[in-house]
C-alpha cells in the first residue's frame, strides 16, 4: 500500500469521524503494522495529513486530530 493511499484511507476516517476532533492517532508503530507498511511510510503519511490540515503533532505526545476540520475536498 502506498503513502498516497494510507494517506487517502486515514483522511476519509478522519472526515467520516472514525478519528474524531482532538483525538490521538494510532503511534507510527501500530500504524505500520495496521497498513502493512514500514514506519518512514507512516511519517510520510502524517506530513500530508498535516499539509492537509487535518492533524497536528505534539513532539513527546502524538498526532491528533485537529479542533475543526477543514472542508473535504469534492
Amino acid at each position: 500500500m502506498s503513502a498516497q493511499q494510507i494517506f487517502e484511507d486515514l483522511a476519509d476516517r478522519i472526515w467520516g469521524g472514525e478519528y474524531a476532533t482532538g483525538e490521538q492517532l494510532p503511534s507510527y508503530r501500530e500504524l505500520a503494522v495496521l497498513y502493512d507498511v514500514g514506519t518512514t511510510t507512516i511519517s510520510v503519511v502524517i506530513l500530508l495529513l498535516k499539509a492537509a490540515g487535518l492533524v497536528e503533532g505534539e513532539v513527546g505526545r502524538g498526532t491528533f486530530v485537529v479542533d475543526e476540520l477543514p472542508p473535504r475536498p469534492r
